[in-house]
């Protein structure tokens, strides 16, 4: 090892430290006052400081970290810290290594991983879906004052079985399960545990089966047709049950519908991200019988919601308009609206006319690979579009009579 000794006023510049080129040997720059600039054969560069340990009396060395990361100002912060701590007869070395230990045991408590798990799970969902999330956690596991300030690698999954033991039998005991699992896997990504243990925790709580939204067979679509267009209900809300209907929309994307996301040139609608489930553009080819309901509704807009109204402070009609109106028809307990989505999923999936990957795209359920996903959501565009027109010719011959 070859070290370069220059005079106490030929400092390092930035140009000397990106000039440096590697040599047959490593070798060092000094900068002075026990800080070295380390080049590699490789041309890798790294800062080094060198002391005398003020008790041993032994020379000593540290590491500052890489260059250009750690840049030259950086370097010298750090140099000017390690003096100071020589003047108090303090060893650097073991001192930060204290240091580290306590930002350690501070980031991998409980609290801190989970606040770590939220933030990285911030931007891949709907900010509706994050504070549900969120929420969830902060009252049912961190509230526990106990729990959330211990080391994660200590906790067992009795410490939870405790805690959750007042959601037992209750359908939210399974997304608890699920965030905790989530986050035990993020902390293995962080490397503050080596495995998870909480895999298998939903085992330890009674659940209960999700009961599935009321729906109707296809067979029962022309019943539902008539019975809507012989009610009393307002001619909007009809409307918006047959634009449900024939987008497969869930309810709160339907309802929340504005002119922008429209183009009826191209005949798209592009639900944004921020109002999908999980946060993801969603395209919805529309059919005709779509673009004549889009139509017949700009007559009567009021503001920037295809379902606008002046009732709510939302701006448009209630995610439970279409709801109530299918309760008063006689369908309660038998049908909601968001069961037209699975009445629809049957009859295209009975028509064996489209893939399940088409179908699945058009309902809007996300594929757990990103890449994947974005490239589908482009590459069955056409599909899904002769797929909705196909749908809306179906719902059309079922009515045997004009919808609007």
């Amino acid at each position: 090892m070859v070290i370069s000794m220059k005079s106490k006023i030929n400092r390092l510049l930035d140009l000397n430290i990106k000039n440096a080129k590697a040599k047959e040997k490593d070798y060092y720059l000094n900068d002075n006052d026990g800080l070295y600039l380390l080049v590699k054969t490789n041309e890798s560069k790294f800062w080094r400081f060198k002391y005398i340990h003020p008790l041993t009396k032994k020379q000593k060395m540290i590491s500052f970290g890489k260059y250009p990361k750690i840049s030259l100002a950086d370097a010298r912060v750090l140099k000017k810290q390690c003096l100071d701590l020589l003047e108090e007869k303090i060893d650097p070395h073991s001192f930060f290594k204290n240091e580290e230990t306590k930002n350690d045991i501070e980031e991998e408590k409980l609290k801190n991983v989970f606040n770590a798990f939220l933030e990285n799970k911030r931007n891949k969902v709907s900010e509706k879906h994050f504070r549900k999330v969120k929420n969830a956690i902060n009252t049912y596991i961190l509230s526990n004052t106990e729990l959330a300030n211990k080391q994660i690698k200590d906790i067992k999954a009795t410490d939870f079985e405790k805690v959750l033991k007042v959601c037992d039998g209750r359908d939210l005991i399974k997304r608890l399960c699920c965030y905790i699992n989530n986050a035990f896997d993020f902390a293995i990504t962080k490397n503050f545990i080596e495995y998870n243990k909480m895999k298998n925790l939903i085992l330890l709580f009674n659940t209960v089966s999700k009961k599935p939204r009321p729906t109707l067979p296809p067979t029962e679509l022309p019943n539902i047709l008539k019975n809507i267009n012989n009610s009393n209900i307002e001619e909007k809300t009809k409307l918006l049950m047959y634009f449900q209907l024939l987008t497969l929309a869930r309810p709160s994307e339907a309802v929340k519908c504005e002119w922008s996301e429209i183009d009826l040139e191209k005949k798209l609608w592009t639900i944004k991200a921020e109002k999908m489930k999980m946060r993801r553009d969603h395209i919805v080819p529309l059919p005709e019988l779509v673009i004549d309901i889009i139509i017949k509704l700009k007559q009567s807009s009021t503001n920037n919601f295809l379902f606008s109204s002046d009732k709510t402070k939302s701006g448009h009609i209630s995610l439970e308009t279409a709801n109530n109106a299918l309760k008063r028809m006689g369908y309660k307990n038998v049908l909601v609206a968001h069961g037209f989505r699975s009445l629809a999923s049957t009859a295209l999936n009975e028509s064996c006319l489209f893939t399940a990957d088409t179908i699945e795209l058009a309902l809007a359920h996300v594929d757990k690979n990103t890449v994947r996903a974005t490239y589908n959501n482009a590459l069955y565009l056409e599909q899904r579009r002769k797929m909705l027109e196909w749908w809306a010719d179906y719902v059309k011959n079922a009515s045997k009579f004009s919808i609007f």
